[in-house]
């Protein structure tokens, strides 16, 4: 997906999909990033809902992991008895994956490669399955969240697993309410109604087989389970 530009500069116009991409070109901000929330209780309750979301993958199915961040799925995947690849859009973070395999010993067991969501680079239905992990919650755009979509079902011959932020919980009412006291509004993370997240599925072509919530009615973190 091209980035728009401005008639007055003819410099490229920031949106969440821009914005978001070049958090960790950075290779500092990428290693203070590696290893955040391994083993952490989140980490624990993502891979129960992922696991849930990829019930019934036969071992040996091709899995995408996209994006990778520092592949802290990448054990549990590989113990699923997946063929796994990482990527990510930051080569700095691909690296980072690269490192925390190697110190498993994994490093020889998955693939790595440099994709951005929008436009990965893979070819179509190159996977089984596509597992898009705390993206599109930077996404504040429907027609960013839709091409990105639309470009997981395309690489994906089946299942295209996504997280979002979800409005239906706790958490997220409470940061609509503190978004609306703040004098500069957030414009990341914002959660958004299941209804409209179904909606921009519906529009790249897919629909809703499975809906997982992280912490039902707590936590704003929904996975779902999308096929075409």
């Amino acid at each position: 997906m091209s980035e728009s530009k401005s008639e007055a500069t003819g410099s490229p116009v920031e949106n969440s999909h821009t914005a978001y991409r070049g958090r960790y070109f950075d290779a500092r901000r990428a290693a203070r990033y590696a290893g955040k929330q391994n083993h952490t209780a989140t980490h624990r309750r993502e891979m129960r809902c992922l696991s849930k979301a990829l019930a019934g993958l036969p071992a040996g199915s091709r899995v995408l992991d996209l994006p990778c961040g520092a592949a802290r799925l990448l054990p549990e995947l590989l113990e699923m008895g997946f063929d796994v690849t990482a990527a990510d859009v930051a080569p700095p973070m691909v690296e980072e994956a690269r490192k925390y395999a190697a110190s498993l010993g994994l490093a020889d067991k998955a693939r790595f490669a440099v994709g951005d969501a929008l436009n990965s680079g893979f070819k179509d239905n190159e996977f089984d399955a596509v597992i898009c992990n705390r993206l599109f919650h930077h996404f504040s755009e429907r027609e960013i969240r839709v091409a990105g979509l639309k470009e997981l079902k395309r690489i994906s011959s089946g299942r295209v697993i996504i997280s979002f932020f979800c409005n239906l919980a706790l958490d997220g009412l409470t940061f609509h309410l503190q978004n609306a006291l703040r004098s500069n509004k957030s414009v990341d993370r914002i959660p958004i109604p299941y209804g409209e997240m179904k909606a921009n599925v519906a529009e790249a072509g897919m629909r809703v087989v499975g809906v997982y919530p992280m912490r039902p009615l707590i936590s704003r973190q929904w996975y779902l389970h999308l096929e075409r």
